[in-house]
């Protein structure tokens, strides 16, 4: 029962953002249905979020799935609720801000898009911190990407926010390598791409647990800004949306630091 509420809200947050895009010719509309959508679904998942930070309690849910990808889990911990919440304030705060944002600013665009893709922020960004597998975490990584790319060239008929949406999907796509190379060689090691294998397998060498680490300083640095791999984010946070680009620098770019700390509980303290 732990989980259930958070999959209610992905499944709110998702299907707002489809009938946002269906009512794309309607603007007040399509917007006005991001924005309940998106509020409800955080304040939905904000339940077992409470109840972990508060009580303690976790919570794991596994759908079976075929080779190779193995299952597909999702589960909530101290760890996850620490980042969760954040990310569940102010995505609800921007939610509302931004539709007032985009029906002001985008008076001759459609506003569908944008609204979906706002929306499937939200879901993958609460995907990534719940994932407890590799499959199912690089998928929401990379959803993630994709929405907050949308969301950066919102006005793309200016050539800078064109540049700037291209150096930051470059960046990104090339942190994702590093973190698929990071995946493949935990699974190598654990015979197995959930994370509960990683945490359970036999402690790596020195030299790979240092491999393992620097990969993941660089693809999940990437995305929080770490210097030097900041050459994304100064053109992105400029270029879009006020409302997008306070969820990025709040809340995303955080989902890095996330990511390093998770893969250290998979990993021996190293000497150095």
């Amino acid at each position: 029962m732990t989980m259930l509420p958070l999959l209610v809200a992905l499944v709110v947050l998702l299907a707002s953002g489809g009938l946002a895009l269906l009512a794309h010719r309607r603007a007040r509309l399509a917007t006005a249905i991001g924005t309940v959508g998106g509020v409800l679904g955080c304040g939905v998942a904000m339940l077992p979020v409470a109840r972990t930070m508060l009580y303690g309690q976790v919570g794991l849910v596994r759908v079976a799935w075929q080779e190779p990808t193995q299952d597909l889990m999702l589960g909530i911990d101290a760890l996850s609720a620490f980042f969760l919440a954040p990310v569940l304030v102010l995505g609800a705060l921007a939610a509302v801000y931004g539709r007032s944002y985009l029906l002001a600013s985008g008076a001759r665009k459609s506003l569908g898009a944008p609204t979906c893709a706002f929306t499937v922020l939200l879901a993958a960004m609460i995907t990534v911190v719940v994932a407890r597998s590799a499959i199912l975490f690089l998928v929401a990584w990379e959803a993630m990407t994709l929405a907050s790319y949308v969301l950066v060239t919102f006005d793309h008929e200016e050539a800078a926010v064109r540049r700037a949406g291209f150096i930051y999907l470059v960046a990104a796509h090339v942190g994702e390598a590093c973190l698929l190379a990071m995946f493949l060689i935990l699974d190598n090691r654990a015979g197995g791409l959930g994370f509960d294998a990683f945490a359970s397998m036999a402690a790596p060498s020195a030299g790979t647990a240092t491999l393992l680490f620097l990969l993941a300083m660089v693809g999940f640095g990437i995305k929080a800004g770490f210097l030097p791999f900041h050459v994304w984010l100064p053109e992105a946070h400029a270029a879009a949306p006020s409302h997008v680009s306070a969820l990025m620098s709040g809340v995303m770019i955080k989902l890095g630091l996330y990511g390093v700390l998770r893969v250290t509980t998979f990993l021996p303290a190293a000497t150095w």
